[in-house]
């Protein structure tokens, strides 16, 4: 059988079904900030615990990364419990059987091999040093308990898979083949390639998004919460205050999501990567904004900011300056319910089930749009001064930008696209969404399945 794009003609009167559930995400939101308070308000503890863990391993472990450790585990059990005990996610479209421990120890293997050129890559290039110690300090600090658990699951879930021969075990099988070197060792090899589009992206994106929300719970931390109250200073100086603290929360709760999403990766709740984006162009476009490539990029060829921000241009007008900094934060919380609305299956490049709740309900990219809306907010580049030569510049930087996260939009509904649920949610939208209006000015902008067909991510790299 081979997935292919709808050709049924989709009805636009009715949007379908999310899949991923909102109020579990904010569950697992509440228990993980919920954690992480009860932790700030009880530093004696953790100073001793990370102390104890110093002492037990010898790793220079620190006291943020053992508050980030805690809180994620606490907010995935928590989501995990309720797909399992409330949704029973483990049970839909699963059967009864019998784990085969030959079948489930090749796809350890698999996992081992995978880790180990993980390993290799990670100590071969030099952006993984500094940065990312957090990550690694975490991660060898629980490999021992991650890999014994991992197996325990792969023997659960192999008794409860439809489709149990996945892509861990045709690589396991390559890998034997070529140890072995017995060629009753076969093994399909569009299943192995989708295996490693998958763990790329996990390898890449993981240590990056913990890191990230590290240095954000770091900020939160030491943030001075009394100046939060402090009616002393200016309207402007108030603002400001409020504003960076929400700011940081923000992107806070966009990052629990975005680090616990690329972890809990699991076919026992149905959150499994079902498939990753199989372009070169899809992924250029995507890696292109994030470190290291984004200094590149974004730095040297579309730096469109001067150092001239939205707070210089008003300072002089509190109540323009308010209402500025207001808006910029709701267009922030807009891209970060975005997050919340996709939880803990949020990750890029991938496609793991349809959600049609929330700001989905409005646009079928809602943190594209809010994230892009900000940037020409905070670094008002349409803001001459005395060169309007170099205001040009800047807004043709910054275009450029928005036209990368517009290819990134596209090829995702290309990818997308080879998912009936998608092609009906994306047709809806083409009538019902926020933005509507915009593809019937520009029929270019409009959702057409026709030419996410005719792009060439359509679902190629799986036969069975």
């Amino acid at each position: 059988m081979k997935t292919t794009v709808s050709q049924a003609a989709v009805p636009v009167s009715k949007c379908p079904k999310s899949e991923i559930d909102f109020t579990t995400n904010v569950c697992g939101l509440v228990v993980f900030v919920g954690v992480l308070v009860l932790m700030a308000f009880n530093m004696e503890a953790v100073i001793a615990l990370t102390f104890w863990l110093r002492q037990l391993t010898g790793m220079p472990i620190d006291n943020i990364t053992v508050m980030c450790l805690i809180a994620i585990a606490s907010g995935i059990l928590t989501v995990v419990a309720i797909d399992v005990f409330v949704f029973r996610r483990h049970r839909t479209a699963r059967v009864d059987g019998r784990a085969n421990l030959g079948r489930v120890a090749i796809k350890f293997l698999a996992l081992l091999a995978i880790l180990g050129f993980g390993s290799i890559g990670y100590s071969t290039f030099p952006e993984y040093d500094g940065f990312y110690s957090r990550f690694f300090d975490a991660a060898l600090l629980f490999l021992p308990v991650i890999l014994a658990l991992t197996f325990v699951y792969f023997w659960y879930v192999d008794r409860l898979m439809e489709e149990p021969e996945d892509g861990y075990y045709h690589m396991g099988r390559l890998l034997l083949r070529y140890m072995t070197n017995d060629r009753r060792f076969t093994y399909d090899m569009a299943y192995v390639k989708e295996l490693v589009r998958v763990w790329m992206i996990k390898l890449f994106f993981l240590p990056l998004m913990f890191c990230y929300l590290a240095l954000e719970v770091e900020n939160l931390i030491g943030f001075n919460y009394a100046s939060l109250v402090d009616l002393s200073g200016t309207v402007n100086e108030s603002t400001s205050t409020i504003y960076e603290f929400m700011f940081s929360l923000l992107y806070g709760i966009d990052l629990v999501f975005a680090t616990c999403g690329y972890i809990m990766t699991l076919k026992l709740t149905n959150s499994e990567i079902r498939s990753a984006e199989p372009t070169l162009f899809g992924w250029l476009v995507c890696l292109v904004c994030y470190k290291p490539f984004v200094f590149v990029v974004f730095d040297q060829y579309l730096h469109y900011n001067n150092g001239f921000y939205w707070g210089h241009w008003l300072q002089s007008e509190p109540a323009l300056y308010a209402l500025w900094a207001v808006i910029i934060i709701g267009f922030i919380v807009i891209y970060t319910l975005a997050s919340v609305s996709l939880g803990f299956r949020f990750s890029n490049l991938t496609y793991r089930g349809l959600s049609t709740s929330g700001v989905y309900r409005l646009t079928k990219h809602p943190a594209y749009v809010a994230k892009n809306i900000t940037w020409w907010m905070i670094s008002v580049p349409f803001i001459p001064g005395d060169d309007i030569v170099l205001a040009a510049k800047l807004c043709a930087m910054l275009v450029g930008v928005n036209l990368i996260y517009y290819w990134r939009a596209r090829t995702e509904e290309n990818h997308l696209s080879n998912y009936p649920e998608y092609v009906a949610y994306a047709n809806w939208m083409n009538e019902h969404g926020v933005l509507a209006w915009l593809g019937k000015l520009v029929p270019y902008l409009r959702y057409d399945e026709e030419r996410a067909k005719r792009s060439g991510s359509v679902a190629w790299w799986r036969n069975v």
